[in-house]
Parts: structure tokens; sequence; C-alpha cells
């Protein structure tokens, strides 16, 4: 298969961050990931950083630029782990067992060179991500392999590896305006996986898709003279298809537009636009607040019975979980993960139909702890509790009355009942304050 002209490219790269790199040793970035607040921008200086980082959920990392600051795993795990979202901008990803691997809150992946990793360019296990405008080439599984996640993928040029695209149990996903070049599979996927993939330009691959034809609007071509690159004079340069959601400027060609930087705010704006379009956007997770303080009952519901709920903190203590199809009454399988922060898998057995419908599939179970439910000095019994669910209701106990909550939502006049909406996703702090009737 002939060398993808995009690892040729980064490898100048990384040499010419070489200068940079004994600021780079000195420099703690998990240090600075760990001590950011959410929404708060981590800004990393060009140079060569030997790093396996974890990316605190709502934390945006964003380097240099991926010509001048280097990540390298060391070939010993993935290069980040994002496993509660946030951003990652502006670095070369290179020599990990994954480049990114992200899973829960949604990931924002931008402006990156990520390439020479032994697994996949980038991994989306569960939750949800937004990639635009990347170089992913060189990688020996996927470039982007996605399983039961949803990811809105745009502009960027995939290249070389085992598959292009990898979908498993993931319905609903967006591809469009990609260059997928040079894989041994295009896009592969199950039945399950049906993405809105159009608009992608397959060239070189020997097999475009697998194991059955894709129906979507998009080009086959012969493998172009540039490798994973668009040749200058290319049409497909300026064959761009709008993206609902993405400005114009980033979808007028086919594949990724390094150099090119966009402002963050810009990237920060297409994450909310796919917030609110991600299939199953409405889960919801509802809060009973019992008489006993410091206990509180948590029940989560999702449109497939496979997914994965973990606790915000380490503190808190997960107890009884039970996983139900709603309509048949039927128990799904659920596993207690006994670490920290704890958490539950839930998924379906063999052989079981489980269709798709919003709010069908319910896991209940009891947090304990006694920072997030107490009674305060004066009597008022207070909820406090960190989140990422589109949708948030608090059933409030017998014998109290709502004195404030944050952020802001509705008040079920019946029930008293608050319902808050969290379109995209965004790790936010509920803040309740209770007093007695």
């Amino acid at each position: 298969m002939k060398k993808c002209a995009i690892l040729m490219l980064a490898a100048g790269l990384i040499l010419g961050a070489a200068a940079a790199s004994s600021q780079a040793e000195e420099l703690n970035i998990q240090a600075l990931i760990d001590g950011a607040a959410t929404g708060e921008t981590v800004l990393i200086p060009a140079g060569i950083y030997r790093v396996n980082l974890v990316l605190k959920a709502g934390v945006i990392l964003e380097g240099a630029g991926a010509e001048t600051t280097i990540l390298d795993g060391g070939g010993v795990g993935p290069v980040i782990v994002a496993e509660g979202g946030g951003v990652v901008k502006g670095f070369t990803i290179t020599n990990g067992i994954e480049g990114v691997k992200a899973s829960g809150g949604p990931a924002g992946i931008f402006e990156n060179v990520i390439t020479g990793n032994s697994g996949s360019g980038i991994r989306v296990g569960g939750g949800s991500a937004v990639i635009v405008n990347n170089l992913i080439s060189g990688n020996r599984g996927a470039g982007i392999d996605t399983a039961r996640a949803f990811i809105l993928a745009v502009n960027n040029t995939v290249c070389g590896g085992e598959r292009g695209f990898g979908f498993w149990k993931s319905p609903g996903s967006i591809a469009a305006n990609n260059l997928v070049a040079l894989s041994r599979v295009g896009l592969g996927r199950d039945e399950e996986s049906e993405p809105d993939f159009f608009n992608n330009l397959l060239t070189g691959n020997i097999t475009d898709f697998s194991p059955f034809d894709f129906p979507g609007e998009n080009f086959r071509e012969p493998a172009p003279a540039a490798g994973c690159r668009l040749d200058e004079d290319s049409p497909y340069r300026e064959s761009g298809a709008p993206v609902e959601g993405v400005p114009e400027e980033l979808t007028a060609g086919i594949g990724a537009l390094l150099p090119a930087a966009f402002p963050l705010e810009t990237y920060l704006g297409i994450m909310a636009e796919a917030g609110s379009r991600e299939p199953g956007e409405q889960t919801l997770v509802e809060y009973e607040l019992l008489d006993e303080p410091g206990i509180f009952r948590v029940s989560t519901f999702f449109p497939r019975p496979e997914f994965k709920i973990a606790s915000s903190t380490e503190a808190t203590r997960i107890d009884d979980p039970m996983a139900v199809d709603r309509e048949s009454g039927e128990r799904l399988i659920e596993r207690l993960v006994a670490d920290d922060p704890s958490a539950v898998e839930v998924w379906g057995w063999g052989g079981v139909d489980y269709p798709r419908e919003d709010d069908r599939y319910v896991l209940e179970s009891f947090f304990t702890k006694p920072e997030s439910y107490f009674v305060s000095l004066d009597g008022q019994l207070n909820f406090i509790r960190e989140t990422n669910f589109a949708r948030i209701r608090v059933l409030i106990p017998e014998g109290y009355r709502i004195e404030s909550f944050s952020p802001e939502g509705e008040i079920d006049p019946e029930t008293g009942a608050v319902t808050i909406l969290n379109p995209a996703r965004e790790l936010i702090e509920i803040n309740l304050t209770l007093s007695p009737l």
C-alpha cells in the first residue's frame, strides 16, 4: 500500500518541534488538567510531550498547533482518554494504543494530526463525539472507530489502516465531507449501524464498504496522485456539502482544511448544535429524594438496552441496581463495576429484538452520598449533584417546599418536581434547597 503523505508530513512536524522538547519535559500537563474547572481552557505551548493523559470532563485542551505541539503516548496506552467529554484541539497525537479514546459525555476533537497509533486513531465507545477538521493517518486499526455511540464527523482526512470508519451498534451517526483513502475497508459497519454517511470521497481503498454496500450519495474514485491528500487541481476541493450546524467556511470542500485554524468558539458552537441532534438527546435522569438524607434513588432512561452509568464522583456508592424493559417488564442484564468512580453496565439478552424507543429501558439504583443530600444547620434540605444528562428531573419528598434551585428549570405545580433541560449535555451542577412546610 502506498505510504501516506500525511505520515511523512507528521514526521517533519515532529522534527520541527524538537527545539521545544526541553521545555516540554518540565510541564506537567496532567496536573494542569486536574486543576482546571469545567469549561476552562488549558493551553499547551509547542514541544514534544511524552504523556498518557486523562482529560477531565468539560476541560478544553488546546495546543499551539499540530505542526509544533506533539503528544507521544510511548506505545503503552491511549495518548488521551476522555471518559467524561472535553475538547482536544491543535496537536499531533501519536505512538499510542489509541490516539484519542472517548466515552461518556460529549467530546470534541478538532484540528489534530492523529498518526502512528497501534490501534485506532480515534475510538468512541459510548456517549458522543464531534470530530471536525483532523488528519487521521497511518493508524493500524480504524481511523475513526465507533461502538454504541453517536458521532458527527465532518471534513476529516482519514487514511490507511484496517478501516477508515468503523461503526458497531451505533445508529444515527453523521459523517460528511470526509476523504477516506488507502484503507483496507473505507466504511465497515454492522446491521444496527446506519450512519448518515454522505458526500464523502472514498479513494484507493481495497474495499469501500463492508460487509455490504452503502446506499448514501458518496464519491468513489481511484487513488489520488498525492496519496492521502487531494491533488492541487482536484475538483473535490470545492465539492463540500452543507452540514446542519457546521459553518460554511468549514464545509466548502472535502477533507481536512489543515493547517487552516478556526477559533475555538466555532467548534464549541458545532458541539452545541450536535448535542440537539444526537439520537437519544432526550435521555432522562430522575433523582428521587427520599425521607432519609444521604440516600437518593436514581433512575436513568435510554432508547436502547445497552448503556453504562457511572457516578460523577469517587465518593458516591451505587447500591441495588436493577435494569428493566418498561414495555415488557422483563429484566435486562446489569453488572456493577466496583471502580472509582463506581459504575453499572447494562445490556440486553442475546437473540431478543429490542426496538429503539425513547425512555423505554431504565436502570434504577440507590446512590449513597451524604455530601450531595443533607440537612443544613438551619433545618433546610439540600441536594447538590453534577450531571451531563439532557433532561433532569428531581422529585422532592413530601412535607417540603422549594426555596431555590439552579440552573433554571420548571416546577410542576401539582407534584413539585423540578425539570431542567440541558440539550448540549454539558456538565452542570444542580443545587436545590428545600424547607419544611
